[in-house]
């Protein structure tokens, strides 16, 4: 019987490689080594259509971090972006988060509730950082109308107590804050009902802590 002679391994592997290079090497990834400050890239969350920030502003970027690194901002910029690459992983669902080009302390974000007590409900946010931090904790403070037990009704801040109940912050604070945020509003109308009753005895019981920032959405 005449055997069938077959490519040997190697020969398959080539030709398999040579047909899939094209695609590979149309390929870009965000995350990858740094070695340099043109290299540093930012990933937006998962649910954000946009994958990477281009080169150009990768470049700007840059020349800002080198010419604030006298000043010992630098280290807390890329800590902030690599949370900000995290949160392609850890982001609620729903949230929708990019950094402002100018300031890269500063994020800029919007949350599409689909559950919860505010079912429907659309709300954008900022987070403001700072450059100390994180020796200093974020700050996010909703610019749109929320009416919550834990959200100040005239500046919009939200009440962060429970996330740096010392006050001082915490590994992937941004990232916990952010997450904090969504489960606050996912809340159903029993469970506010339940936490605010528990808020105001508390407030009572303990006047070493602070009343919940709206007193009216509390009571209701």
């Amino acid at each position: 019987m005449n055997s069938i002679r077959r490519p040997s391994h190697d020969r398959q592997l080539r030709s398999a490689t040579s047909a899939i290079w094209p695609s590979i090497k149309r390929l870009s990834f965000s995350i990858k080594p740094t070695r340099s400050f043109t290299d540093l890239g930012v990933v937006s969350s998962r649910h954000h259509p946009t994958s990477r920030i281009h080169s150009t502003h990768t470049r700007q970027f840059a020349e800002k971090c080198k010419t604030r690194f006298n000043n010992g901002v630098l280290f807390y910029t890329i800590r902030l972006q690599l949370e900000y690459t995290t949160l392609r992983v850890l982001a609620p669902s729903g949230v929708y988060i990019l950094p402002v080009p100018e300031a890269p302390t500063l994020w800029q974000g919007v949350v599409f509730m689909n559950e919860g007590l505010f079912n429907g409900g659309i709300f954008r946010f900022v987070i403001e950082a700072g450059d100390t931090y994180p020796d200093t904790i974020p700050v996010m403070r909703f610019t749109s109308l929320l009416f919550h037990p834990l959200v100040d009704p005239l500046t919009g801040v939200l009440d962060s107590t429970e996330v740096f109940p010392s006050g001082n912050s915490i590994p992937m604070g941004v990232v916990v804050l952010i997450q904090y945020m969504k489960r606050i509003l996912k809340v159903d109308v029993d469970d506010m009902v339940l936490w605010s009753l528990k808020k105001l005895q508390n407030s009572v019981s303990n006047l070493k802590q602070a009343a919940p920032c709206n007193m009216d959405a509390c009571k209701l």
